[in-house]
């Protein structure tokens, strides 16, 4: 893992009807490294955001590092979604070596 990311999760406040909602405004960081990789990107063109740029990218993070599917991830000046569970690679050493995470960043 060569990369240094930020994984953000966000806090939970309580919103006007009393329902427990992610509160971005301060969240919790954790710094680690990461293998993080573009797989691929489109512009849709269409609609009222024509320069909308979407890709996907996947990022491999050690096995003990958490992260869930509500975190977004820093990389340099990006900031990216959580897209689904992460996956577990596993080895016959170790139960859990590491994790690839799929990543979504819109431009745009």
């Amino acid at each position: 893992m060569i990369e240094d990311i930020t994984i953000l999760s966000p806090a939970n406040t309580i919103n006007r009807y009393d329902d427990v909602v992610a509160d971005w405004s301060n969240p919790i960081e954790i710094n680690t490294k990461a293998w993080i990789i573009q797989q691929n990107s489109n512009e849709p063109g269409q609609g009222t955001r024509p320069n909308q740029v979407i890709s996907d990218w996947i990022m491999a993070i050690r096995g003990t590092v958490p992260i869930t599917s509500r975190d977004r991830v820093r990389y340099g000046s990006l900031t990216f979604e959580v897209i689904g569970d992460p996956r577990i690679a596993k080895t016959m050493i170790t139960t859990s070596h590491h994790k690839e995470i799929t990543l979504r960043l819109v431009k745009g």
